[in-house]
């Protein structure tokens, strides 16, 4: 299986990081029909509900003073949970 290579961006978390997924299934619902498949639509909605519901555990958790994992990590994480590759 090839790394999933995801591009640069600026580093998020909690709050922020939240925000921007929830602007990305905003976009990803908009494109539904025109660029992508209402399949390919609900895998990233699912993708980026898992992420969200990841982040707001990992927030918990640092308040109990667990250090944050990094949103790529996170996201990495996340997919490979939904492709059935981890736990």
């Amino acid at each position: 299986m090839e790394a999933i290579k995801i591009p640069y961006s600026p580093v998020l978390s909690g709050g922020e990081a939240i925000k921007a997924i929830q602007e990305f299934t905003r976009q990803v619902k908009e494109e539904r029909n025109e660029e992508l498949t209402t399949k390919q639509t609900k895998t990233l909605i699912k993708l980026a509900q898992g992420l969200i519901s990841s982040i707001e555990a990992e927030r918990v958790s640092t308040c109990k003073g667990n250090k944050e994992m990094p949103i790529r990590k996170r996201f990495n994480k996340s997919i490979l949970k939904h492709l059935g590759y981890a736990s």
